[in-house]
């Protein structure tokens, strides 16, 4: 559960533009901190020589001043083109068919929900195989302009 801020009963609640103002110091910060990991990351497989095709492989390294301990992982992420797949599914036979390939059933969301509007029985038979669970809320901060210097602190 994310941290809330405490606020004193003498505090004034934070403006949206001071919030927006805290919010966009964290994105900046949050920008800023994955590229100095990324930079970072760059720099332990080039100290580590790791060079597998897939796989993973750990490093540990001490010294007087301490231990570290990394586990670098190239994972190989593999897409079908279904429609090929469609051509030649029935000359590799049925059972390695069946045992390489799996098949991902995923809601349509815009379809889902105009059946929902339009057809409520239908979608009512559809509904007792659907799951459904509230994502994370997102927020985006697309202007912020600050006319007076206001003092937030982070």
């Amino acid at each position: 559960m994310p941290e809330q801020e405490e606020t004193q009963p003498s505090e004034r609640p934070m403006s949206l533009l001071e919030l927006a103002e805290k919010f966009s110091a964290a994105c900046l910060a949050a920008t800023a901190a994955y590229e100095a990991r990324l930079a970072l990351e760059e720099k332990v497989i080039a100290a580590t020589g790791f060079d597998k095709p897939e796989g993973q492989e750990t490093f540990e390294f001490s010294d007087d001043r301490g231990r570290c301990k990394f586990t670098l992982k190239q994972p190989i992420h593999a897409k079908v083109d279904a429609e090929a797949w469609g051509r030649i599914k029935a000359s590799v036979g049925g059972a390695i068919a069946r045992r390489i390939m799996r098949t991902k059933y995923e809601l349509a969301t815009a379809e889902a929900r105009d059946l929902q509007e339009k057809d409520p029985t239908t979608w009512a038979k559809v509904a007792e195989c659907v799951t459904r669970k509230p994502g994370k809320i997102s927020v985006d901060l697309s202007e912020l302009v600050v006319t007076t210097a206001t003092q937030v602190e982070a």
